[in-house]
């Protein structure tokens, strides 16, 4: 009993910790510099910044997961080593596809724009797997007062923003506050930066993960990443509107992921009947999502977006769907990565994001906006499929 009203309390704070930087950032940041900045500055801000969240997101996020998984078995074989090389190598590869990416989506490359944006991705990662330290030891309170420094420097920023115009500074200051805050709290960084015999296995391993993480966060990030080239920033402005409140769920639904993949790590085996309760109660939440997220979308959109709301509404009904499609795979993902083969999740992200690119462009040439936000739709339901399949396959039977 004292276990699960501890689940349950970790939960409620890993929520609550989330909740806390998206409010800011998605309700406070977002529409104070969209008053002051035009639809196209404003939607490569929102690209941009995808594009830092796909890739720094990605590295630290799956490394963070590998570090989960395989904390048991360095500490049997009392080893330390790999993971502060892994970010190592991880910063060059940042380097590289950020240059690539930043030329594709502005066509060109501004120095001091694409060094901050350099920095910026680097701390994200960084960060993102520095976490781990906090899930190792269930602390959830500290992961709160984490992520309240992190909305505090993401105001920060903003200041920092009407003062030179630099966007990037609204991002780089969270993210410096929170390193900041877990370099003081843990010893991570502390561990020497060497091979150990796992090295091999773990750099395979988180490859893989890797590769399934890009998969799965391009599904989130790609659409405001392909928009701006295709149809530029007032398109993104309009489409980020559109998608602000299924968005606001998928972050408040990927806490939740991190408490239960905390305590999967810690699990051999799950019954068939309880992998059937969590997917009722994921379907339950998302569809109460679905609604309650269509029915308040026009007003809230009007005080928060005026420039973009009327046209963006018209496509909530589609993105929202989409979106709780995704999220309800979200629900679904930690059980893949405990209790399924890892190339399983390679695949199953794979496929998706093949349907993704190939369907969503496809529609978007023939339908504009709305045929783009229905291939993004038919995307996250393929992947649901996919999903049920391989948990069919190994959980259910």
């Amino acid at each position: 009993m004292l276990k699960k009203i501890k689940f349950v309390g970790d939960m409620s704070l890993n929520i609550i910790s989330s909740f806390i930087p998206v409010i800011v950032l998605q309700l406070i940041v977002y529409p104070i510099v969209s008053r002051t900045a035009s639809g196209e500055n404003y939607g490569l801000m929102i690209s941009m910044y995808s594009l830092i969240s796909l890739v720094g997101g990605t590295l630290g996020g799956e490394l963070n997961n590998i570090r989960l998984l395989k904390d048991h078995e360095y500490n049997e074989k009392g080893l330390s080593g790999d993971f502060n090389l892994l970010l190592i190598i991880y910063s060059f590869l940042i380097v590289i596809v950020m240059f690539i990416g930043t030329w594709y989506i502005q066509k060109e490359i501004h120095i001091i724009n694409t060094f901050f944006i350099f920095i910026i991705t680097i701390c994200t990662m960084v960060t993102n797997y520095l976490n781990v330290a906090f899930r190792l030891k269930l602390n959830y309170k500290a992961i709160l007062v984490n992520k309240l420094l992190n909305s505090l420097g993401y105001i920060i920023g903003m200041g920092l923003f009407f003062l030179t115009s630099y966007w990037e500074f609204i991002f780089l200051a969270g993210e410096i506050v929170t390193l900041i805050y877990i370099s003081a709290n843990t010893d991570l960084l502390k561990e020497p930066i060497k091979k150990t015999k796992l090295f091999k296995n773990t750099l395979a391993d988180s490859t893989l993960l890797e590769c399934s993480g890009a998969f799965l966060r391009a599904m989130t990030y790609a659409d405001k990443i392909l928009l701006f080239p295709l149809l530029g920033g007032g398109a993104v402005s309009i489409y980020y509107t559109a998608t602000l409140f299924g968005k606001i769920i998928t972050m408040g639904i990927n806490p939740i992921n991190t408490v239960v993949l905390s305590y999967l790590a810690k699990m051999k085996k799950i019954k068939t009947s309880t992998f059937k309760y969590i997917f009722s109660v994921a379907t339950v939440v998302c569809i109460l999502g679905y609604f309650i997220c269509v029915f308040i979308s026009e007003p809230i959109l009007t005080v928060l977006f005026p420039q973009w709301a009327s046209e963006a509404v018209k496509y909530v009904p589609i993105t929202t769907l989409g979106i709780c499609i995704f999220t309800l795979c979200t629900i679904l993902t930690p059980l893949t990565l405990k209790f399924c083969s890892i190339y399983w999740q390679m695949i199953i992200n794979g496929l998706s994001f093949v349907v993704f690119i190939v369907v969503s462009y496809i529609l978007l040439k023939t339908n504009g906006l709305m045929g783009f936000c229905t291939g993004v739709t038919i995307s996250y339901l393929s992947r649901l499929c996919l999903m049920m399949f391989v948990f069919k396959k190994y959980i259910i039977n």
